[in-house]
């Protein structure tokens, strides 16, 4: 419970993790409201931060992230946000393109990478708005810190780790997604098994730990399913080259 209320405000997160080995973005949090006029939040926000990208601090997927150009747009957005009091974060934008890395780990492991590049003008690379994808091996020596860091800290079973790349190579956190989303590598049923099998095998092993279940026979059971699976026969339709 601790973590859900942590992880779901971005800022939250950021303060949480402000000695990451890879850099955070600035951010400023802003609760908007019908008392927002009187809130001298402009001070906070640097000239030289514009553009600036401001988003909701809970929400994700993508949804409610806007560029803004200047401080009247930034003034506009943040009071269409008031109508229903969301708390909105505000950052320096990083660029036009930028490449938006997530990284998926299972009991602090690393199971997967992938890169999603935003379609058109899009500001966000999330796949459900239309983002394309391709999958990454190499580990920079940063981000396994990180992720170390994330597991050292918080013990999750699951958890995805969202950094943005600039067009210079330049990593930056972004945030924590404790169900991220992994739709992307659906088109490998071998990365299925790892990434999704591998997260509810973890669930289930703590599931067993809390309810004290000898030998841990709940994820015992799903071993035994999860084997089955791999030695049944398979079709090559669908699989994918790695």
């Amino acid at each position: 419970m601790s973590a859900a209320l942590l992880f779901n405000d971005k800022f939250a997160t950021a303060e949480a993790l402000a000695d990451s080995p890879v850099p955070l973005i600035p951010s400023v949090r802003v609760t908007t409201g019908r008392d927002l006029a009187r809130l001298d939040y402009q001070r906070l926000v640097p000239d030289a931060w514009f553009p600036v990208f401001v988003k909701p601090a809970s929400w994700g997927r993508g949804l409610g992230c806007v560029r803004c150009p200047d401080r009247a747009t930034l003034d506009a957005v943040l009071g269409l946000a008031s109508g229903s009091g969301a708390a909105m974060v505000v950052q320096p934008s990083l660029g036009e393109r930028l490449t938006d890395l997530r990284v998926v780990a299972v009991e602090g492991e690393i199971v997967a990478m992938y890169d999603r590049t935003g379609s058109g003008d899009s500001h966000v690379a999330n796949v459900s708005r239309g983002g394309s994808v391709r999958e990454r091996t190499d580990v920079a020596p940063e981000v396994r810190a990180l992720l170390a860091l994330v597991h050292r800290r918080f013990d999750l079973p699951y958890v995805c780790v969202d950094l943005l790349r600039t067009p210079d190579g330049r990593l930056w956190l972004s945030e924590l997604e404790l169900d991220g989303a992994v739709s992307a590598l659906f088109g490998s049923p071998e990365a299925v098994r790892r990434v999704v099998g591998g997260r509810f095998l973890a669930y289930a092993a703590r599931l067993a730990g809390h309810l004290g279940a000898p030998g841990g026979r709940a994820t015992e059971r799903l071993e035994r399913a999860e084997h089955a699976t791999e030695q049944r026969p398979s079709t090559s339709a669908g699989r994918h080259e790695r």
